[in-house]
């Protein structure tokens, strides 16, 4: 059985795709600024869902 080489799908450095929930990304907030618990449920109704891609 002949095996094909995968492709490389990212290149040496820095890459990087982040998908995540808008409560994720809220309740992080949240935390790091020591918001209280209204605000880090208002946080969450704006964000609703987000994507970061970082390429070089």
């Amino acid at each position: 059985m002949n095996s094909k080489p995968r492709p490389r799908l990212a290149r040496p450095g820095p890459n990087a795709v982040v998908v995540t929930s808008g409560g994720i990304l809220a309740a992080l907030c949240g935390t790091l600024l020591s918001l209280p618990h209204e605000r880090v449920v208002a946080l969450n109704w704006g964000t609703v869902n987000a994507l970061l891609i970082v390429s070089e």
